[in-house]
């Protein structure tokens, strides 16, 4: 009688401090580390909107029931999301917006401007992030307006002119860097029409225009106004006329800020 000769495939085992792991306990942690991968990347893919998920879904959806969606959501989870409509507006004097957000390019929920999502509105976030700021004031922008509203002096001597102009962070309008000189007076044929616009008419109620394209705030811990996205342009001329008011809605707000939420929205009555 011959022996039946069976082969058993050696089961891989290794060793973790004083654990001892074989091949299926392995398996099981590299299933539950892909999964909690990949619920950290589809996380950030909806915040950050990579692609087209958050920016089409919006448009789509329209801002009525975005608003209704962000009520739920705070009532839901107000350690989260404001209590507030995020996509409202409110009147908030330019002198009061001090600082524009200017976070490092490669944070988690930003974009790759260093600036905080703008599909994603009315998020309580935690952290040190209102310390990632640049005064308006010493922004190469602000400083070359400036000069040629101010100062009198020709956009071609202004720190604007793409031969010399020269920022530190992306999120400070980083747009006259690429310009030819032909665009760039092009550019400023605008701004001179804007500026003009403004000191006649004002800073105008944005009426029906896309709610997400236009001047966004946050709220940093200490109330501290910080202005994330869209209408620089619009914000820093109004500083310079010293108008009464702009037209803002209230982005990202630091928990520690939920307080002043109140007093800042009452501002517009």
């Amino acid at each position: 009688m011959v022996a039946k000769l069976t082969h058993t495939r050696p089961r891989l085992v290794s060793k973790i401090g004083d654990v001892v792991f074989v091949e299926k306990d392995l398996l099981l942690l590299l299933l539950l580390s892909m999964r909690m991968h990949f619920w950290k990347r589809a996380r950030l893919f909806w915040v950050k909107g990579w692609g087209l998920p958050r920016r089409k879904i919006d448009e789509r959806i329209g801002t009525r029931l975005l608003k209704r969606a962000h009520s739920i959501k705070s009532q839901l989870g107000p350690k989260k999301y404001v209590p507030i409509d995020p996509y409202g507006f409110v009147k908030l004097s330019p002198s009061e917006i001090t600082h524009v957000q200017t976070l490092p390019v490669d944070h988690p929920l930003a974009e790759h401007d260093g600036r905080f999502y703008k599909y994603c509105p009315g998020r309580l976030i935690d952290g040190d992030w209102d310390q990632a700021i640049t005064p308006i004031e010493e922004a190469p922008l602000y400083l070359g307006l400036r000069e040629r509203f101010v100062d009198g002096k020709p956009w071609d001597e202004t720190l604007l002119h793409p031969n010399r102009y020269n920022i530190s962070h992306p999120n400070l309008s980083e747009r006259y860097n690429n310009y030819s000189v032909a665009e760039f007076h092009d550019r400023c044929e605008y701004l001179e029409k804007l500026y003009d616009s403004l000191e006649t008419t004002g800073y105008s109620d944005p009426g029906n225009r896309n709610t997400l394209n236009e001047l966004a705030i946050n709220v940093g811990s200490d109330g501290q106004l910080i202005r994330n996205s869209e209408g620089i342009h619009r914000l820093m001329l109004a500083r310079l006329l010293d108008l009464d008011y702009v037209f803002a809605r209230i982005h990202v707000v630091h928990p520690e800020a939920v307080s002043d939420l109140e007093s800042i929205v009452g501002r517009s009555d």
